[in-house]
C-alpha cells in the first residue's frame, strides 16, 4: 500500500475515533496528526480515557499528535491524573516501538528524514520515496517514563 493510500486510511479511521470517542475528543481542534499505523495505539488508549473518564470528572483531550518520534496526547486540566497519564504514557512508550506509517512492531526504530525525526519499520524507511534516511537509537529520556517501567 502506497502512502497517498496510508493517509488517505488514516483519515478514514480518525473520522470514525472521532465519532466513536466523541466526548473525549471535543477540545481537539484540528486533525489528529498521527500516521496510519499508530490508528490502533490510539484507539486501546481512547477505550481506556473512556473507562477513566466520569460524569463528575470528563476527560478532555485538547491535541493528538506525533512529537520527536513518538505519540503525545495532552489534556485539559484534570484532577486525577494517577491513571491517565499512567495510559498515556504506556502508550506513548509503545509508540516508540510501532510503525506509525503501517503498525508493524518488528524492525522499528526512530529515523531521522530530513531533519525530522519519525518512528518506522525497516520496510517504510525504504519507502521514504528517495529521501536521505538515517536509522538512529533513542533514548527515552522522560522522567515518568523511568518510573512507570521501574514500577511495571
Amino acid at each position: 500500500m502506497n502512502k497517498k493510500d496510508l493517509f488517505s486510511r488514516q483519515n478514514e479511521e480518525t473520522e470514525r475515533l472521532r465519532k466513536k470517542f466523541g466526548d473525549l475528543l471535543k477540545g481537539v481542534r484540528g486533525t489528529i496528526e498521527v500516521g496510519p499505523g499508530w490508528i490502533p495505539l490510539l484507539e486501546d488508549l481512547l477505550g481506556r480515557l473512556a473507562e477513566l473518564s466520569t460524569t463528575e470528572e470528563p476527560i478532555e483531550i485538547t491535541c493528538i499528535k506525533e512529537k520527536f518520534a513518538g505519540l503525545r496526547v495532552y489534556l485539559e486540566a484534570f484532577e486525577s491524573l494517577d491513571e491517565v497519564s499512567t495510559a498515556i504514557l504506556l502508550a506513548e512508550i509503545e509508540s516508540y516501538s510501532t510503525c506509525e506509517l503501517c503498525g508493524a512492531t518488528e524492525e522499528v526504530a526512530t529515523c531521522s528524514i530530513e531533519g525530522w525525526l519519525k518512528t518506522y519499520c525497516a520496510a517504510c524507511t525504504k519507502e521514504e520515496d528517495g529521501k536521505p534516511t538515517k536509522r538512529i537509537p533513542v533514548t527515552l529520556t522522560r522522567g515518568l517514563t523511568t518510573k512507570v517501567i521501574k514500577a511495571g
